[in-house]
């Protein structure tokens, strides 16, 4: 009895947990097909929170975006803009009863057949459906009504757009025909460029698109596009992108912000069947999954790139990682910004043998520079790093004008490659590609044209360094000062690449600098405050997953990032606002000066 209770328990548990994670996903991912090839998620419920607890709400914005993009004007005149504006537009989707405290999603499908019946859709969650039936019908008076098995919808033939509902959600279709975007001349996604592909050069992009197929009805468009939109209202969970574990690992994050990519969806594109070579092999199976969080003094950016088996096998082969000593050799602890990186190049070239386009790689190569793409693969070792320091506003005398000075950028930098393979670098340096290039100085490699006052090479067959002079690659050279700040090694540990950004010096450097327009000072003056520094980092493949996170890092680290950034943005933009307006005003006071002094000159006798 006892044992059967056990067991009876542990069924309960298993289903209550199994029904726990299902109620944990948004419930308008049920309309989101896995043929997808792109999603995104806007969690309106949690930025909204995040906004207020900044004193933010969703009106305090839209009332100050209006005012911002209307700057000077009288408060009647203010108040009209902005009824037009945000606020507006606000409470037009208050007033169609859709729920803004919930999820809103986007996603694009590829047609693998006929590249015009791909399309964009749009999913919204309804407080009211029938306040939102009486919003459409009264805002789109020239829309054709219609009805499917459980939702109505409304057609709009000549924007290819079809909104349909039910008792909770709204889902849009936006039907993308290339043929459209190309007789405009414009690059639609799934389509190529105008000319790209063609056998003959041609000047005008309506030249390069097809002749048009026979027009289609209204009618029928309208019954093609209810019949997409009555399969994204049913489909089965197996049809669902929530069956991918990709996409359902993501939306179990409840990021703020979503992404998600299908590369095996995006394979179906014109574009990408016209690239040379087996992509399928790359890409199947692929996808990337990208949430952003706002938290309290940083915003964070996670991404996992979930690769196709072939990419996996060639990752585990040649895992590499950032060679530390490259940056502790540095010889100054002032670093404003660095880039490190650590591959091994001979993937690229099982990349390219996978993909059956070794062969044309290497003989364009051979053909354009006399280089073997072996060679170069096994030059270099694939470790590289670039660190600047000392960053500094400095005055210096114009060389026309003692007298007068100019405010320079001064930064102390070194970049540094490896070199692994020395018969095949000195068979690169001397290629044709480089031998009007640089020239051989012993053992050493001179570029033809140097200009110290800008920068200093040190060139052998072991190394690559480029710095801000030859002082400074001696001393990194040297290796002794070891003065790059320990408290970034932790982050450049087992990487594979990872760059950073000191953004408060750099700001506070820069409010150095006399800046013409005084909202750009302001605007400046307020980014030193809010800024700290960036990091973006990338970590060896895992279980078939390469990780990638990137932090902005803000100096007030009590608030949440979110309404810290609303605000400057607020105000850089009314800042920018007024900046225009100045602009615009000026040749209009300029012609009005000139009209002024024509009237008021006073005529001058004939002698």
């Amino acid at each position: 009895m006892t044992t059967s209770m056990y067991r009876l328990l542990a069924v309960a548990l298993v289903a209550t947990s199994l029904l726990t994670s299902c109620a944990k996903l948004p419930k308008q991912s049920k309309y989101i097909p896995a043929e997808a090839a792109v999603v995104a998620d806007i969690n309106t419920r949690q930025l909204i929170d995040k906004l207020m607890s900044g004193g933010l709400t969703l009106d305090k914005l839209a009332d100050a975006t209006g005012e911002a993009a209307h700057p000077g004007k009288d408060k009647n005149a203010e108040d009209s803009a902005r009824a037009e504006g945000p606020s507006k537009a606000l409470k037009n989707i208050e007033n169609a009863g859709v729920d803004l405290s919930n999820h809103f999603f986007a996603f694009y499908v590829q047609d693998s057949v006929d590249q015009s019946k791909s399309y964009v859709s749009m999913i919204a969650t309804l407080l009211d459906s029938s306040k939102f039936a009486a919003f459409i019908k009264k805002t789109m008076p020239e829309a054709v009504a219609g009805k499917g098995e459980d939702f109505a919808y409304i057609f709009m033939p000549g924007q290819q757009t079809i909104i349909g509902w039910n008792a909770e959600q709204a889902v849009s279709i936006t039907g993308i025909d290339p043929m459209r975007f190309a007789n405009h001349g414009v690059w639609a996604p799934g389509s190529m460029p105008p000319g790209v592909g063609d056998t003959a050069a041609t000047d005008s992009a309506s030249s390069a698109v097809p002749a048009a197929p026979a027009a289609i009805s209204d009618d029928s468009l309208r019954q093609f596009w209810a019949g997409r939109l009555d399969h994204l209202f049913h489909l089965k969970q197996s049809e669902r992108a929530t069956s991918i574990k990709s996409f359902k690992s993501l939306l179990d994050q409840h990021a703020d912000l979503s992404l998600w990519c299908n590369s095996g969806a995006l394979l179906k594109s014109l574009a990408f069947q016209q690239i040379p070579g087996d992509l399928a092999v790359l890409l199947k199976d692929a996808y990337s999954a990208s949430s952003l969080n706002f938290e309290n003094g940083k915003v964070v950016v996670a991404s996992s790139s979930y690769v196709s088996p072939a990419l996996d096998s060639i990752f585990e082969k040649y895992k590499t990682t950032i060679d530390e000593s490259m940056l502790k050799n540095y010889p100054s602890k002032n670093v404003t910004m660095f880039f490190a990186m650590g591959a091994d190049l001979h993937a690229l070239g099982d990349i390219l043998t996978l993909t059956h386009t070794y062969e044309l790689a290497d003989a364009g190569l051979q053909s354009a520079a006399g280089v073997s793409l072996a060679d170069l693969l096994n030059a270099l070792s694939g470790q590289l790093v670039a660190v600047g320091s000392d960053y500094a506003q400095v005055k210096k005398p114009l060389e026309w004008s003692p007298s007068d000075s100019t405010t320079t950028t001064d930064m102390k930098w070194i970049i540094a490659a490896k070199v692994k393979d020395k018969a095949a670098f000195d068979r690169i340096m001397g290629s044709r590609l480089l031998n009007e290039v640089v020239t051989k100085d012993g053992d050493h490699y001179v570029p033809v044209i140097q200009s110290n006052k800008f920068f200093s090479t040190d060139i052998t067959s072991d190394h690559i360094i480029m710095g801000s002079s030859t002082a400074w690659i001696n001393q990194y050279m040297a290796g002794k000062a070891g003065a790059f700040p320990e408290e970034h090694l932790p982050a450049v540990k087992g990487k594979n690449a990872v760059y950073y950004t000191d953004f408060t010096h750099m700001l506070n450097e820069l409010k150095k600098v006399n800046l013409p327009d005084s909202n750009a000072t302001a605007i400046v003056g307020k980014a030193a405050n809010l800024f700290k520094d960036f990091t973006y980092s990338v970590s060896p493949l895992d279980d078939k997953a390469m990780k990638a996170e990137a932090v902005l890092t803000l100096q007030d680290q009590s608030k949440n990032a979110l309404p810290q950034l609303v605000s400057f943005g607020v105000e850089a933009f009314a800042a920018y606002k007024r900046a225009s307006m100045r602009d615009e005003e000026m040749p209009m006071a300029a012609v009005d000066s000139v009209a002024v002094q024509d009237t008021a000159a006073p005529a001058q006798p004939h002698h």
